[in-house]
């Protein structure tokens, strides 16, 4: 029930009052526009105690406005520097978000204190929040990855025991790639409820960090796949995949871009991005045949890859399972924490698909492989598709390329 105000204390009147310097008219006016304010308030109050318990809730707008007037109640402050346990006890719900923090309205508990401070946000690495899935699935992968490529260079493990220049280059780029995609993520999913201008140039990292990942697997598994093909070949294809990237990144930069409706054309772009880097590995499976692309370009592990990324996008896009059963998955199992796991799935699956082609390559080697397996020269010509398809794209390479 909502409490009463205070009752209007009215002054005596003895007779009409006259106003310093003009009438006393004005002065009867403001007196009559409150006793009618006080009449109205004292018309909503007895109204209101005649309702029943249920009907008492729905307050009056001028008994509310006068109950606001007379005891205003000061939002709640949170202290200076709040300790772990406080953060962990006041976390909020998804209706008490400021407005910009508000991104998924299936996910309806579990959200941080936002108070500015990078402080705070480092100390809910130690409790559990809807936010500790995303950072740490990333993290933990980035710090795996680390290890990973300090036995890749040391060549503490055998099977990096021979590797050359240009592999030590390729495991180098999807490395550094991987680990700076993983560290982007969880800095922005640490930091998101810092502020407006933090939360938005973090996500852009992140974005970026995404683009950065993509290329970075497409080139060293293209540089295995294409060990065999001529140079040209390597080279139009590797600035195809990477040539995506270059509409993308303004795009990522616009502020609209960050909106959670923009969600699902996120998604779409960045799943174009991959399929335009995986189009060289259809060209391989039919120049090889399976038999050789298997072991030469490791096209079992890199279908992996492709199909862990497509289904974390699709999950994000779709906002699945949270949108199904709002409020169960708020600390585990989201969209966005699966497709966390989708991406150190496919990362893993990519990994695995470099350490198989090279150990491929250094054991047989292109001439040698065209002997044995395949009985001859590969073609990577695709004599099988039509002339007419042909002619047209040669005589355009023609006459552009020097001769």
């Amino acid at each position: 029930m909502v409490v009463d105000p205070a009752p209007v204390r009215r002054r005596p009147m003895a007779g009409p009052v006259t106003a310093v310097g003009g009438t006393d008219e004005s002065t009867e006016a403001l007196l009559s526009s409150s006793s009618l304010d006080s009449m109205a308030i004292d018309q909503a109050a007895a109204s209101d105690a005649s309702l029943p318990m249920s009907h008492q809730q729905n307050s009056h707008p001028l008994k509310d406005h006068a109950c606001r007037h007379h005891s205003h109640q000061p939002p709640k402050r949170h202290p200076k520097r709040p300790s772990i346990a406080y953060l962990k006890k006041n976390l909020m719900t998804y209706d008490e978000l400021e407005e910009w923090r508000k991104d998924n309205e299936w996910i309806l508990s579990g959200y941080r204190i936002s108070d500015g401070s990078f402080l705070t946000d480092i100390k809910s690495l130690f409790f559990l929040h809807n936010e500790t899935g995303n950072i740490y699935s990333h993290l933990l992968a980035a710090v795996f990855f680390i290890g990973v490529a300090i036995l890749t260079f040391t060549g503490y493990a055998p099977v990096y025991a021979d590797l050359t220049l240009g592999d030590k280059v390729m495991f180098g780029v999807f490395f550094v790639c991987a680990v700076s995609m993983l560290l982007l993520s969880s800095s922005f999913h640490l930091f998101c409820d810092h502020s407006v201008e933090v939360s938005e140039t973090m996500n852009r990292c992140d974005y970026l960090g995404i683009m950065t990942m993509i290329v970075g697997s497409v080139i060293p598994a293209l540089y295995y796949a294409l060990g065999c093909a001529p140079g040209l070949l390597k080279w139009v294809y590797l600035a195809l995949a990477a040539a995506p990237a270059i509409p993308l990144l303004p795009m990522v930069l616009r502020k609209s871009f960050l909106h959670p409706t923009f969600r699902a054309k996120r998604a779409i772009l960045f799943v174009t991005m991959s399929v335009s880097g995986a189009l060289p590995f259809f060209h391989v499976l039919i120049a090889m045949g399976y038999t050789r692309a298997y072991g030469a370009a490791s096209i079992s592990n890199m279908a992996g890859m492709a199909f862990f990324y497509l289904l974390g996008a699709s999950l994000y896009a779709t906002r699945t399972p949270e949108k199904y059963a709002p409020g169960r998955f708020d600390f585990f199992l989201s969209s966005h924490q699966l497709f966390h796991f989708c991406v150190v799935l496919a990362a893993l699956s990519h990994w695995r698909g470099l350490v198989n082609a090279h150990y491929w390559h250094s054991q047989h080697g292109c001439l040698a492989a065209a002997r044995t397996l395949t009985g001859g020269r590969i073609d990577w010509t695709l004599r099988f598709v039509p002339d007419w398809l042909i002619q047209p794209v040669a005589g355009l390479l023609a006459s552009v390329l020097p001769h």
